[in-house]
């Protein structure tokens, strides 16, 4: 017999995380499907931690990927962060309206 979608998500959480299809769509439930990163309302996918696998929360596939793609060092996104509120104040207009680093 063929596996319905929702039986193999059943099955995934159940093997990956340790928790119940139902515990997933309650805590999306409970949050109203908001990220618990940028706040939009979108589809939300478990978040973990890659080397415990402890679960973090409930993130859209943007902030996901963002934290994958930073590879989940609080360090780095702080720099980012860092990066991009001192940025307005490390360019200045180009002469054809666009921006340059000043140095």
């Amino acid at each position: 017999m063929t596996e319905t979608p929702q039986q193999r998500r059943k099955r995934h959480y159940k093997k990956s995380y340790g928790v119940s299809l139902c515990y997933v769509e309650n805590e999306i439930q409970k949050r109203k499907g908001v990220c618990d990163i940028c706040g939009d309302k979108v589809k939300l996918n478990l978040d973990h931690d890659h080397k415990s696998g402890r679960i973090r929360g409930f993130l859209c596939q943007r902030c996901n990927t963002a934290l994958g793609l930073f590879q989940d060092n609080a360090a780095t996104i702080l720099k980012a962060m860092h990066y991009l509120s001192h940025a307005d104040k490390q360019t200045k207009p180009h002469q054809d309206g666009g921006e340059v680093q000043s140095a």
